[in-house]
């Protein structure tokens, strides 16, 4: 009986020390889709409202395939009215301006995401920076945030929040704050 025993505790060793232990507060699922910076799906729709009062509303509205590539159309209007392409990769958000739409693609990581602490790079000519690990909380609930700010060397320069999978939560630019109120996401395409 007690060699039972033994070999059934040497057993038991031998398994827990093969099986890694694993961190509960890191879960991974297989199913589950990357962690992107802005979710892009026709029809996603971000609804923000600033302290002035002014009401914005951003949609992916379309898609267009260049080179191979599905850029996504993102439309705003209440402020910068105007369309964005853009798209997702590895590196974070490319985002091309209104060049898409003659044919040309001046491609540029405006979000870089993922990263792991303050980060700097350059956009467009814009000196910018990425802080992770920003909690804030607006109409639209609590978020857990990357702050980005462009123009670092330009005490003008605006700030923008984004949560992973969610998008911009809030922005600061020209002396005036939009929060988040309202979103709609579909899904990732």
């Amino acid at each position: 009986m007690n060699k039972i025993i033994i070999i059934f505790f040497c057993a038991l060793l031998l398994s827990c020390q093969s099986t890694p232990i694993q961190n509960s507060s890191i879960q991974t699922n297989p199913t589950t889709q990357k962690e992107v910076i802005v979710p892009l799906a026709v029809g996603n729709k971000w609804i923000h409202i600033s302290n002035t009062g002014t009401e914005v509303t951003s949609e992916v509205t379309n898609t267009v395939i260049i080179n191979g590539k599905t850029w996504f159309q993102y439309y705003e209007t209440g402020y910068i009215e105007g369309p964005y392409f853009v798209i997702n990769t590895n590196e974070g958000q490319l985002e091309s301006f209104d060049s898409i739409e003659k044919g040309s693609i001046e491609e540029c990581t405006i979000f870089k995401f993922p990263v792991t602490q303050y980060e700097e790079y350059e956009c467009f000519d814009v000196k910018m920076s990425v802080t992770p690990n920003i909690e804030i909380t607006v109409p639209a609930g609590s978020f857990h945030t990357y702050l980005y700010v462009f123009g670092i060397d330009d005490p003008t320069g605006s700030q923008v929040w984004y949560a992973p999978n969610i998008g911009l939560v809030k922005q600061t630019v020209n002396g005036e704050t939009f929060e988040l109120i309202k979103y709609s996401i579909i899904k990732e395409e």
